[in-house]
């Protein structure tokens, strides 16, 4: 089990869950009380316990069937019942609905959302009930997330319909002042806003948040936020909405985290070289409660060099022995935060075969502040001036990199394979690249989509503007290409993307193979394997080999 979510039950008894699995244990000790499958929901005081499943809720002992077998996302307790999230998604286009159970009574529909909408969570604050929610996108809109109040059945109003953009949650201070979780669109940072006389402003820029935030009393709320690729913790007064790192560490993320009613904290360490614990953080200090030896990952350490404007980090994995070893460096997809210090990451692939890799962040990702990822999305500009490529190549050149490198190649998964394409277009030679499902020409995308909203939204239309569909699509520069490249597509994906990159990087005189595999664009677990097989195959192939100076 994948710990997802941490939840109190009481002052001595936490829930850790997964996807579809729950875990019981006692607290301070630690010890497993009890398991099960489904979405467990423990009231935070205690006493009151429920658990969701596709087919049903049992809500003290007395179980409740739901009409149709429909996945169950979220849960909360709400005024004397438990609140259920659920989202059917099958024809297309998902439908929501939320069920309120209580232990005497059926199941109640309190609201069911438009057929293009689907809920993400639910939280209860005093006695409203705040819901996330997810519209889709069309050719002219960009998909949002906004936070519904729900007053009754069937009664919904957006909580802080002034704010543009994406609300992610919002929370209401003891003074009666309102804090929220923001973002231009859903895809970029999350920023802390605070309303004040002058309406609502943001906290601090270049603060980066990971997720939810947790009232620990009437005057403090914990926030995860980002540092670097860890995640930390960071605690916001609400008095004058001042904060301070509460918790930070070099080589851990604490993520997620969980506050019960007397405002002690527990959180999951997850180092990046050993197993993930359950500790108690007090202040900045924190003591371990219980190893989870099951959860785990491949073990590497953080690297850190020096990027165009400021530090960066990345993940490094080396094979046994001496170095230099041949090197790939592994630019993960998303973008949106993607790559964590303590999370699952497939380096320890390269790894069996004999490279060494690193994972570096990159702007889009967040790490070098909300300026630089706004510049990095959607980038339009030569490849040479995209912060993606700055950063990644700024990997490639770090004294620590070269250090431990006899060669380098490139592997770009989505939209880490469309930065890869963009790097190689620069025209600087490497070993060796191979790409799954990366962008080579935007306006095939566009026709695909019948119109992509985030690029139109920064671009105009292909017509409107062609140059910059022109500069962004790594198709026009293939002739600057000097790395052999190794195309990898879903043959429900964008072959597309492949065909044009191929005939392209072809008619250059680039060396380049074409593969199209089973599936879309989330292969299957097996041709995964066979992506990342075919991958190092070929970066032995050219390990040495290549023609450098093509």
């Amino acid at each position: 089990m994948q710990i997802r979510a941490l939840a109190w039950w009481g002052s001595d008894r936490i829930v850790l869950s997964g996807s579809a699995a729950w875990e019981l244990r006692s607290w301070p000790e630690g010890l497993v009380v009890d398991a099960g499958e489904g979405l467990a929901v423990p009231r935070p005081a205690g006493a009151r316990w429920a658990v969701a499943t596709p087919v049903a809720v049992e809500v003290d002992g007395v179980r409740h069937p739901f009409p149709r077998l429909v996945q169950t996302r979220s849960g909360c307790w709400w005024r004397d019942g438990v609140c259920v999230v659920r989202t059917d998604p099958r024809g297309g286009e998902p439908v929501s609905e939320i069920w309120w159970v209580t232990g005497a009574q059926g199941p109640v529909r309190l609201l069911t959302a438009p057929q293009r909408s689907r809920f993400f969570s639910v939280t209860a604050m005093g006695e409203d009930l705040f819901v996330k929610l997810y519209t889709d996108s069309d050719s002219h809109t960009a998909h949002t997330v906004r936070m519904l109040r729900l007053r009754g059945v069937d009664d919904a109003v957006d909580a802080v319909p002034e704010l543009s953009g994406s609300v992610h949650q919002v929370v209401t201070t003891s003074e009666h002042r309102r804090a929220a979780l923001w973002s231009e669109d859903p895809n970029l940072t999350q920023h802390v806003l605070v309303e004040g006389d002058n309406g609502w402003e943001t906290l601090t820029p270049e603060l980066r948040v990971a997720g939810p935030c947790q009232s620990i009393d009437d005057r403090q709320l914990l926030i995860p936020a980002y540092d670097g690729i860890r995640i930390g913790m960071i605690r916001l007064r609400l008095a004058d909405f001042s904060w301070r790192w509460a918790l930070r560490d070099a080589a851990a993320s604490y993520f997620p985290f969980a506050v019960n009613l007397e405002g002690e904290v527990a959180a999951l360490r997850r180092p990046v070289d050993g197993c993930q614990t359950l500790v108690s953080v007090t202040d900045a200090t924190t003591d371990d409660v219980v190893s989870l030896p099951g959860h785990s990952v491949v073990p590497a350490r953080v690297q850190r060099w020096s990027g165009p404007t400021g530090p960066l980090e990345g993940l490094l994995v080396t094979p046994p022995g001496p170095g230099p070893w041949p090197l790939v460096i592994d630019v993960h997809g998303g973008p949106n935060h993607e790559l964590l210090a303590g999370f699952e990451h497939e380096l320890g692939r390269w790894r069996r075969a004999g490279f060494a890799a690193l994972a570096p962040e990159y702007a889009a990702a967040g790490i070098g502040g909300s300026r630089r990822r706004s510049s990095a999305w959607m980038n339009s500009g030569p490849p040479r001036t995209d912060p993606n490529v700055e950063d990644v190549a700024s990997a490639i050149a770090a004294p620590a990199t070269r250090a431990i490198a006899s060669n380098v190649f490139l592997f770009g998964w989505s939209w880490g394979g469309f930065v890869v394409n963009r790097l190689v277009t620069t025209g600087t030679a490497y070993g060796a690249a191979a790409c799954w499902e990366g962008s080579a020409d935007h306006r095939i995308m566009d026709v695909r989509a019948g119109g992509e909203p985030f690029r139109r939204a920064r671009w105009g239309t292909p017509t409107q503007n062609p140059d910059a569909w022109e500069r962004a699509s790594p198709v026009s520069r293939a002739a600057a290409v000097r790395t052999p490249m190794l195309l990898l597509y879903g043959e429900d994906g964008c072959p597309e993307q492949g065909e044009a990159w191929y005939s392209a990087l072809s008619d250059a005189g680039v060396p380049v193979e074409l593969w199209i595999y089973p599936g879309g664009h989330m292969p299957a677990p097996h041709v995964v394997d066979e992506i990342y097989l075919r991958a190092a195959a070929w970066f032995r192939r050219w390990n040495g080999t290549g023609d450098r100076d093509r």
